[in-house]
């Protein structure tokens, strides 16, 4: 293990420490996804997305092989992440990423780091006047159907929500379409809560038949979540992609697929400009 992974580690069983004690110190309040409705956060029109990039250059995916992209880039806090993002995504036909952001001076910078993406960003809540925040799918070619599911549990205190992304796509010349799911779980809550936001999502994929991505950040800072995901997902056959980062203690970020074999999984541990390491992985369609 290098010494710049063995740091990400660390960080994380920190990150998961204050997050335990964080949760041990608001549960007993009895707080709940009920509260959400004196949240400032309750007016904002769920569902919602933003859009933004380019026009995208294809109609399709390829069926010979696909890059996909998954991380969590803490709100583009560090002036770091469209440089970072301009150098993982090359030739990444999907990215994934959560904690993304609508300003504008960001999302034109992140589009000019990888011109080739058309993006939709699902809106989890308000962060400033007209500022969202939320996971976002970037792809070079255009979806056939998108769909926002918004949790039905709330984080506490605030009231706000967590978002998937579900995302279908063609591929060139085949009857069968990939249905990817860019999911952010939610966090401060109880296991319960967390497995009423993976059932939401289950609900809305387990009819699709082809090649299925479910991947984003799960916030499995705990067994108990980690147990229950894996018994959730396999009712969907899907398998785990292992990852340089999908090891470590509290592993937080996933991929799971159908109907893909990973051919190569790059180690980009070195990338430090969020509290989240990339996933990069090329894939053959099955």
């Amino acid at each position: 293990m290098s010494a710049l992974f063995a740091c990400s580690t660390t960080m994380k069983q920190i990150k998961v420490f204050f997050t335990l004690i964080l949760i041990s110190t608001l549960l007993p309040l009895g707080l709940s996804s009920s509260q959400a409705q004196v949240s400032q956060f309750e007016q904002l029109t769920r569902a919602s997305t933003v859009q933004f990039g380019r026009s995208p250059s294809k109609g399709s995916l390829s069926s010979k092989s696909l890059r996909l992209l998954v991380w969590n880039i803490h709100k583009g806090t560090d002036e770091k992440i469209p440089d970072d993002f301009g150098f993982v995504s090359h030739a990444a036909d999907l990215t994934l990423v959560q904690e993304a952001i609508s300003e504008k001076s960001f999302t034109t910078r992140l589009s000019d780091a990888n011109p080739n993406l058309t993006w939709t960003l699902a809106i989890s809540f308000e962060l400033s006047k007209y500022n969202y925040t939320g996971v976002a799918t970037g792809s070079i070619a255009q979806p056939l159907r998108e769909e926002v599911i918004v949790s039905e549990v709330t984080e506490p205190i605030l009231g706000t929500p967590k978002t998937v992304l579900l995302s279908e796509f063609d591929i060139d010349g085949r009857e069968e379409s990939l249905l990817v799911a860019n999911i952010h779980g939610i966090n401060f809550v109880s296991n319960n809560d967390f497995k009423i936001q993976i059932n939401q999502m289950i609900d809305r994929v387990h009819q699709h038949q082809g090649p299925l991505i479910i991947a984003g950040d799960f916030n499995t800072w705990n067994e108990g979540r980690i147990d229950y995901l894996f018994e959730a997902l396999a009712a969907l056959k899907v398998r785990l992609v292992r990852t340089p980062d999908s090891g470590g203690f509290f592993s937080l970020d996933h991929i799971f697929v159908r109907g893909l074999t990973s051919r190569f999984v790059f180690n980009l541990n070195h990338i430090n400009s969020s509290d989240h390491k990339p996933l990069l992985v090329d894939f053959l369609f099955e």
